[in-house]
């Protein structure tokens, strides 16, 4: 009965530093997004559920401080959280650094594509949408990709060293 609210405070705090603190930071720190890397870390790590609930409270808070068409941020989280369930289940089955780097990349990967694909489509309906630059887009998705790469390396040492979570000779379904 706790994890409800303490899952929507995660996934509102996650969002409003992602608004107020992730922008103040150094210029390739400036496009982290900590909802996304919460949700492909507690989909690996933890409960698909509680990541389907962050990226939907989360991406819902983005929602409000975002200039894309209402709904974008949310569709794109959740369907990064789906996807990336998807690929723990029935590619990645063990839960080493390695799986947690690719599944990482692929969940960056997948969030990329659909809120470009989205963007792209409400670009189409709205005529007043500006489309961001390809390689704009693109290098930032690189960073992106750089830095979650370098994110999901600390937490699993973090992880692997302070619990029994990804122990080599235990494989949980």
């Amino acid at each position: 009965m706790l994890k409800l609210p303490f899952i929507a405070l995660l996934a509102m705090a996650l969002s409003l530093s992602k608004v107020s603190l992730i922008p103040l930071l150094p210029w390739p720190f400036a496009v982290l997004n900590p909802v996304l890397i919460a949700v492909v870390l507690l989909v690996f790590i933890f409960d698909f559920n509680l990541a389907l609930a962050v990226s939907f409270i989360g991406g819902l808070m983005l929602e409000f401080f975002s200039s894309a068409p209402f709904g974008l941020i949310t569709t794109a989280l959740v369907l990064t959280a789906i996807g990336v369930k998807i690929l723990a289940l029935t590619v990645f089955t063990n839960r080493s650094w390695l799986a947690l780097i690719i599944i990482g990349l692929l969940g960056t990967l997948i969030y990329r594509i659909i809120f470009l694909i989205s963007y792209l489509l409400a670009s189409l309906k709205i005529k007043t949408l500006s489309l961001p630059a390809f390689q704009d887009y693109l290098a930032l998705t690189f960073l992106e990709l750089l830095l979650n790469t370098l994110i999901f390396s600390l937490a699993y040492l973090i992880i692997y060293k302070s619990t029994k979570k990804f122990d080599e000779r235990f494989i949980s379904s």
